[in-house]
């Protein structure tokens, strides 16, 4: 299903870990992929082609978690990022890159990034999910609230 650029796709037997999760990359394959790994494992996939949309998807979905691929079309995958934990602070975006660079990680955990990631390493998308289910409910428990049901 389509909304206004964005593509939503809504799983059909979830056995859910989180609500939703936004996909930012141009590569309608790289995009499948993360689908199919992480389907399971969540209820809806919101996904933006170009990264002038995540900020604008980010607000309308408010999703658990943002993989953002470091050459989103249209924008710096970095200043979005920034924005996008300037107006949520509690998000968790992951980088995704191309190839691993020192520096590329160091300027994503700058903007907020959670994390980073290969793009060749995309197997271990569910132990990161896993990882951030844990800080997530870290989280909660420190703010003295229940953590999420998963």
């Amino acid at each position: 299903m389509a909304i206004s650029g964005w593509r939503l796709t809504a799983a059909w037997s979830v056995t859910t870990a989180i609500k939703t999760l936004l996909v930012v990359e141009q590569s309608d394959q790289m995009r499948r992929l993360i689908r199919m790994i992480l389907g399971a494992r969540v209820e809806q996939v919101v996904e933006c082609s170009e990264g002038g949309e995540a900020l604008a998807a980010f607000a309308t979905f408010k999703p658990d978690w943002v993989l953002m691929d470091i050459n989103a079309r249209g924008v710096d995958a970095m200043s979005i990022t920034r924005q996008i934990n300037e107006l949520f602070p509690d998000a968790y975006i992951t980088i995704l890159v191309d190839y691993d660079e020192p520096d590329m990680s160091e300027a994503a955990h700058r903007a907020g990034a959670s994390g980073y990631l290969l793009k060749d390493d995309l197997s271990s998308l569910p132990a990161l999910l896993d990882e951030l289910l844990s800080r997530r409910d870290a989280r909660q428990r420190q703010r003295g609230q229940a953590p999420f049901p998963t």
